[in-house]
């Protein structure tokens, strides 16, 4: 018995800054498998940047019926484009249709945060199930039972499927309680690539990460549609940094989670481990409102040269609204003793939200441009929950030309680095650099 694990292309616009990371979910799946005796084959299209004719030349030498499409991180599903419906995945829709060509039988899972967001859409592609608990396990049962079709979903746990036109969704599973039940990433499997981020201070880079899900509720984010919040031990993430920096070669990470260090004693046991190995830098995401003296001291003493906090807005009222849990002076204080720290800092913020009128995005502009952080990181946001009028979030020419022209007002110049949605704002020469050496062009 096989699988195959997929990770389809993520086009992006040419001006936008180059940011990528590895495909976590997808690793996690395929080791977990292949450690439990399945056999895996790993298939990452947007890494390897393969055309549509270099995958199909792999589907003609791949004998399997199980196909699973990782959909994490392909942001721009979630993007409007002057118009009320979504821009369709037509990547993910020709893999599909590639794979039914090769054999029909096929049996094809989708799994990652977008597909669990938008279930009706992706359930509207050819597809037998989308997998959103535990993902690992509900596949290896799937293999295990050698399910054919949705008859054989009933009783599986942690997916969505539909059987005789009746859209399902199937209890979760809650079984797992720590990620370190799950075995490290098969690093081979990387390829050697090293990642583009805002981020990187090196050319040896990668993204990690230490948990899975978020405690916080915050209105405006895909997190907080899951219940689940999962840890790696320090002790398990000490042992991953080790491998990638001994083994191939990494020396910088960005640990991704933002909620990693809101416990203390987890902070302690990581910093501690980290200031023993020599050669690494390393920075994080974290909450405004779990940040203090103590912790950045231990950070900055392990090696940590920058924290990216989410602010989100300059407005208080807007930060109850979306229940983000501070207020402006909380972004202030932090930022603040952050920089004493002598610790960088990077801060998101959002425009676009329903909840804020035009001059509320212009005061947010001018909160942010006064916090003075490293790097400012505005993002449009993005509309993915059905209770939310479409009306509100539609993104209209004109509106976005208000946007930009707001960015370049109180952005343009500025000596430290500002992003507006992957695009820096603060030169246009960034921008043009990169159009001119982008990575050729993917046709699919």
């Amino acid at each position: 018995m096989c699988v195959v694990l997929i990770n389809p292309l993520d086009p992006v616009p040419k001006f936008s800054y180059p940011t990528n990371r590895p495909p976590n979910d997808l690793l996690y799946m395929e080791s977990y498998l292949y450690h439990q005796g399945i056999k895996t084959i790993y298939i990452d299209i947007e890494n390897n940047r393969l055309t549509e004719d270099d995958f199909n030349k792999q589907l003609r030498e791949i004998d399997a019926t199980y196909f699973v499409i990782n959909t994490t991180g392909k942001g721009y599903h979630f993007r409007y484009h002057f118009r009320s419906s979504f821009k369709k995945d037509e990547i993910v829709q020709k893999i599909i249709a590639n794979i039914r060509a090769r054999n029909p039988k096929s049996f094809i899972v989708l799994f990652g945060e977008t597909s669990n967001v938008f279930v009706e859409k992706y359930f509207s592609f050819d597809v037998e199930c989308i997998l959103f608990d535990e993902p690992e396990y509900g596949m290896l049962e799937i293999v295990r039972k050698k399910i054919k079709d949705s008859r054989g979903l009933t009783n599986i746990k942690g997916l969505y499927y539909k059987h005789n036109g009746t859209f399902i969704k199937n209890h979760s599973r809650n079984t797992m309680k720590t990620l370190d039940e799950l075995p490290p990433p098969r690093w081979e499997n990387l390829g050697g690539h090293f990642w583009d981020s805002t981020y990187r201070e090196r050319k040896e880079f990668i993204d990690i990460m230490g948990m899975r899900g978020c405690p916080y509720k915050c209105t405006f984010c895909k997190a907080s549609i899951s219940n689940k919040v999962l840890y790696h031990s320090p002790c398990y993430m000490l042992a991953q940094i080790k491998i990638l920096n001994k083994e191939y070669g990494y020396t910088d990470f960005f640990i991704r989670d933002a909620g990693y260090f809101d416990e203390i004693s987890r902070c302690k046991e990581l910093c501690s481990g980290l200031k023993e190995i020599k050669g690494i830098v390393w920075k994080c995401n974290a909450r405004i409102d779990n940040m203090n003296s103590k912790k950045l001291a231990l950070m900055k003493e392990a090696g940590c040269s920058l924290i990216a906090y989410g602010a989100e807005s300059g407005n208080d009222q807007t930060l109850h609204k979306v229940n983000k849990r501070i207020t402006t002076k909380n972004i202030v204080d932090t930022v603040a003793i952050t920089k004493q720290a002598g610790i960088q800092t990077a801060v998101y913020f959002l425009l676009g939200l329903p909840c804020e009128s035009f001059l509320d995005q212009i005061r947010s502009m001018a909160f942010a441009r006064k916090l003075d952080p490293d790097i400012i990181y505005i993002s449009q946001y993005y509309f993915f929950k059905k209770s939310e009028p479409v009306k509100k979030i539609e993104r209209t020419v004109k509106e976005c030309i208000k946007l930009i022209s707001v960015m370049l007002l109180f952005f343009w110049g500025r000596k430290k680095t500002a992003y507006f949605s992957k695009m820096r704002i603060d030169t246009i020469g960034a921008n043009l650099k990169h159009y001119s050496i982008s990575k050729h062009k993917i046709k699919w």
